[in-house]
């Protein structure tokens, strides 16, 4: 059986025998193992940071060396530059949550920066320690920064219809904080103001806001010769999310705006 430096539970495996004794061809021999990890995370070993852009969070689990001797932390690498670690060894007994801390334990720290970019990351801690069997090993860590502001739909895409109304000819994209507090659409700037327009919904602060976009009166297929693929920048009051970008496609017909989006970098991005 093979084990990991983490693995603290029990294993169980079988083995399907085959014999020539009358009357017992074949017979399962079962195995547990109770197998326990020469370091103990506390809570559990599972380094998952998620939080919103702007804010620094932290994640802190409490190791010990599970022979009862002092723990210590040799080094502790992480490999991105945007996560900073840190340990510090426990001095005195302290019970946090479920569980107690004493002497001889180590806090390890993750510390992921308020201005860390957005989006999903994962990797690996590297520790080295004084255990003689955990001498080094590596935790699996994952890391999730939601963007302040975000809006749904990913884009819009938008064709002329015979009725100018409805489906097609105008569309919605809501804009949701994540965050506490509210925020209020400033303004737009419209790649192809000929083409289509954006207005607001309701110009009132809050957690939600709500913009309609919608072609040029009078806009017939005839008069879009090739896809267009424009975008609308939506600016904001809030400090740190001051900028969305909405990719729009204008296309002769619906068929034709099956195509991926391509999303414009803008500042605050």
């Amino acid at each position: 059986m093979r084990t990991a430096p983490l693995q603290d539970r029990r294993i169980t495996k079988s083995i399907a025998v085959r014999t020539d004794a009358k009357g017992l061809p074949t017979l399962n021999l079962r195995f547990s193992v109770e197998v326990r990890a020469p370091i103990v995370f506390k809570p559990d070993n599972r380094l998952v940071i998620s939080t919103i852009e702007g804010q620094e969070t932290r994640k802190r689990v409490l190791l010990r060396r599970a022979d009862g001797e002092a723990l210590e932390i040799l080094s502790a690498e992480t490999g991105d530059q945007t996560l900073r670690v840190a340990t510090e060894p426990v001095v005195k007994k302290e019970r946090t949550n479920e569980y107690e801390a004493g002497p001889g334990d180590v806090w390890l720290e993750l510390v992921l920066p308020a201005d860390s970019p957005i989006g999903s990351r994962t990797g690996k801690l590297r520790l080295s320690t004084n255990d003689p069997i955990a001498k080094s090993f590596e935790v699996p860590f994952a890391m999730r920064v939601r963007a302040l502001i975000e809006h749904r739909p990913e884009g819009l895409r938008l064709w002329p219809t015979p009725s100018r109304s409805g489906d097609g000819y105008s569309g919605f994209v809501t804009l949701n904080r994540n965050g506490k507090g509210f925020f209020t659409i400033t303004g737009f700037d419209v790649s192809h103001p000929e083409i289509f327009s954006a207005a607001v919904v309701s110009a009132e602060a809050a957690k939600r806001q709500t913009i309609r976009v919608e072609l040029a009166e009078g806009l017939g297929p005839e008069a879009i010769s090739s896809t267009i693929e424009g975008w609308i920048e939506i600016r904001t009051d809030d400090p740190i999310r001051s900028k969305l970008n909405v990719p729009v496609i204008v296309a002769s017909s619906r068929e034709k705006t099956r195509r991926p989006f391509q999303t414009r970098r803008t500042v605050g991005e």
